[in-house]
C-alpha cells in the first residue's frame, strides 16, 4: 500500500475468451504464478460457471495435487442480504444511544472547528513567543496617527522642515499614509535635501511600528513627499524587526 495507486482494466477476447490486464498508463499486468502446496512446483488454475455455480479448479501437473472450490452465488446473494437486514436492525436499535441527531451533529462539527482554530492560535502564538525576536516586538511603541504627527513635526522643525501633512490613508492590510513637508533650508541641494530627511524619519520610526516605505521620499521644489506604512499585527511587527537587522 505504500507505493503509487494503479487502476486495472480486464480485458476478455469474445471469442477465445482469453483475458489480459493493462494497467492505466498502458503497462501489462504480469501475474504471479501460483505454487502448489505439496512439491511447490507451478500450479494450474482455472474458473468456469456452472448455472450458479462459481468453480475455481488447481491442478498440479508435477505431483497430481488438485484442489477444487464451488461457491453458490444464490447462496451468497441470500448472505449478503441477511447480512444487511441484520445491519439495518442494529443500526435502528442502537441510533439513538451511539450516533447524533442532525443538530448534534452540527453542534459538534462547530465546536471541534472552533477548537481546531483556537489550538492552531495557541500553536502559533507560542511559536511566535519562542523566536528570539519577540521582545523587541513588545517593545515597540505602537503609535497611532496622531503621535505620529506630533512625533515627526517635532523632529523635522529641528532640522528645518515644516508643515508636515498626511493626507487620506490607503487602509488595507496596512494602513499606509502618504505625506508632504517644506524644506525652510534653501542652501540645500535636491539630493542632499532628500537623503537628510529619509534619515531623519528612519531615525524617528525607530522602536515604533511605523517605516518609511521603500520608495522613500521625492523632491519637488522644496516640496518633499513620500508615503508611510503602519503596522498591527504582531507577526508583522516581527517581520518588521527582523528586517531592521
Amino acid at each position: 500500500m505504500d507505493g503509487p495507486s494503479k487502476v486495472i482494466f480486464l480485458l476478455e477476447c469474445l471469442k477465445c475468451q482469453k483475458r489480459r490486464g493493462i494497467y492505466h498508463n498502458g503497462e501489462p499486468y504480469v501475474s504471479t504464478p501460483d505454487y502448489c502446496p505439496k512439491c511447490k512446483k507451478e500450479i494450474a488454475i482455472s474458473f468456469k460457471y456452472e448455472g450458479r455455480f462459481s468453480i475455481w479448479e488447481k491442478n498440479c501437473a508435477a505431483c497430481g495435487y488438485s484442489e477444487k472450490d464451488v461457491e453458490d452465488k444464490v447462496e451468497k446473494e441470500n448472505q449478503r442480504l441477511a447480512q444487511e437486514l441484520r445491519d439495518k436492525e442494529l443500526l435502528q436499535q442502537y441510533r439513538s444511544e451511539y450516533c447524533l441527531s442532525a443538530q448534534e451533529g452540527m453542534e459538534y462539527v462547530l465546536q471541534a472547528n472552533s477548537l481546531e482554530r483556537f489550538s492552531e492560535s495557541i500553536r502559533k502564538d507560542e511559536e511566535k513567543k519562542a523566536d528570539p525576536d519577540y521582545p523587541k516586538v513588545v517593545q515597540l511603541k505602537r503609535l497611532g496617527v496622531v503621535d505620529l504627527e506630533q512625533l515627526l513635526s517635532k523632529e523635522l522643525k529641528k532640522h528645518k522642515y515644516i508643515k508636515l501633512s498626511f493626507k487620506g490613508p490607503d487602509i488595507d492590510k496596512y494602513v499606509i499614509v502618504p505625506f508632504t513637508v517644506r524644506d525652510a533650508d534653501a542652501s540645500r541641494k535636491e539630493y542632499d535635501s532628500e537623503a537628510k530627511l529619509r534619515k531623519i524619519i528612519k531615525k524617528v520610526l525607530e522602536g515604533t511600528n511605523w517605516r518609511l516605505m521603500h520608495e522613500g521620499v521625492k523632491y519637488r521644489l522644496g516640496y518633499l513627499s513620500g508615503r508611510l506604512k503602519g503596522f498591527e499585527k504582531e507577526e508583522d511587527l516581527l517581520e518588521v524587526v527582523k528586517s531592521d537587522k
